[in-house]
């Protein structure tokens, strides 16, 4: 008996110098590679909330156009304020990346009346660095699906909030207008909203 364990032994201590034969080569075949091994890499993500008062609101999101191009003339940017958002572009420019309308965030109560207010005539100015001018034009609100739209006017939407929570977002949008030699830059303006409870 005492051969035959010796025999059966031996294939497996042949088979255990093998596998660590092959695993210091794919070792060494590693470490051959630059850059195939690499250190922990370390990022940095940031983190916010909004925190809304009882018959308030705060604003969660500016309004933002994205980045445009005047190729051929001057056009149009028309913002849907939706949950959404989709930008139509018109005339002789190019649009890329973000399409973000104003966003605010309110807290009333379920089922109450919420009056909210744009700028006069539905209009704003943004400016950029040189004082070069554009206008934002036939401002809108969409506050679906948290509230439905009661009444509205050229400057006043009036809303019933549908969230049980008494939670509501509302979005404004509107249509920029780009003229034909609008100068370069960063163009920022504000608006005001006023919003009232019943």
């Amino acid at each position: 008996m005492g051969p035959k364990s010796l025999l059966a032994a031996t294939p497996i201590r042949g088979l255990c110098a093998l596998a660590c034969l092959l695993l210091a080569s794919l070792l060494a075949a590693v470490l051959a590679v630059p850059g195939a091994v690499r250190a922990a890499e370390t990022t940095t993500v940031g983190a916010t909330t909004v925190l809304v008062e009882d018959l308030s609101v705060v604003k969660s999101e500016d309004m933002d156009f994205g980045n445009i191009i005047v190729a051929a003339g001057g056009g149009t940017i028309v913002m849907n304020p939706t949950v959404t958002p989709t930008c139509a572009v018109t005339g002789g420019l190019v649009h890329s990346g973000a399409c973000q309308p104003a966003e605010f965030v309110g807290a009333g109560r379920f089922n109450r009346l919420v009056r909210v207010r744009i700028p006069p005539s539905g209009r704003m100015t943004v400016t950029n660095a040189t004082g070069a001018t554009m206008r934002i034009d036939q401002m809108d609100i969409n506050g679906t699906p948290d509230t439905l739209v009661v009444r509205e006017n050229v400057r006043s939407f009036r809303f019933r909030i549908l969230n049980p929570s008494g939670l509501f977002y509302f979005r404004v949008g509107g249509r920029l207008n780009v003229g034909a030699s609008q100068a370069v830059g960063t163009y920022t303006g504000t608006f005001d909203i006023d919003v009232q409870y019943f």
